[in-house]
């Protein structure tokens, strides 16, 4: 039986995939799954970097007679709680 290929005798990502071997996929899909990671904190970073300075923050909350506090929290740890003075 004769192989269907794609257009102008391409091969899809899937069919190039199920041809390596087991370790080689697993292989490959660990780098793209840590790339991505990768490229989602650049991404969060880049957007809190738009946000204004905690010190600004601060700054605004305290003339209106509030404490700034923010909470942080971790994967697998406990919350921290951040207060300003």
């Amino acid at each position: 039986m004769k192989k269907k290929v794609g257009m102008k005798g391409l091969v899809s990502f899937d069919e190039l995939m199920e041809a390596l071997p087991e370790q080689r996929r697993k292989e490959i899909e660990a780098r793209g799954a840590a790339l991505v990671a990768k490229i989602q904190r650049r991404m969060i970073l880049k957007e809190f970097r738009k946000d204004p300075r905690l010190s600004t923050m601060q700054r605004r909350v305290a003339a209106m007679g509030g404490t700034l506090t923010m909470l942080v929290t971790f994967p697998d740890k406990e919350p921290v709680v951040l207060v300003t003075k």
